[in-house]
């Protein structure tokens, strides 16, 4: 079950295996040969951050990108939003992301 918030950092809310999630998404956006950057609002800290990767014209991939990780390792970005870059591999520098291949175990 989902349902999609009328206003603010959240997207979507879904349950799934009886659980509530605020997921926020983000698109990324080319970065050089390989590699996405993506930016990642102060709204969004409490909310799950879906890292979005066009890979084809019905495809993509999805990173979780979560927040504090993002504070921890991301740059400044206007509004105390954070920037981060994420290669093909998922990774940012030394940090591996967790890569979201389905959503049957909970985030």
């Amino acid at each position: 079950m989902s349902e999609i918030p009328e206003s603010g950092p959240v997207h979507f809310r879904a349950t799934i295996k009886g659980a509530r999630y605020d997921f926020h998404a983000v698109l990324g956006a080319p970065a050089g040969e390989g590699r996405w950057r993506f930016i990642i609002p102060a709204a969004a800290q409490h909310a799950f951050v879906l890292g979005i990767i066009a890979v084809g014209p019905t495809q993509f991939r999805m990173v979780d990108l979560d927040w504090d990780t993002a504070q921890e390792i991301g740059s400044d970005a206007s509004g105390g939003a954070r920037q981060v870059e994420v290669d093909s591999s998922m990774r940012t520098g030394k940090h591996q992301w967790h890569e979201i291949e389905d959503f049957t175990v909970r985030p």
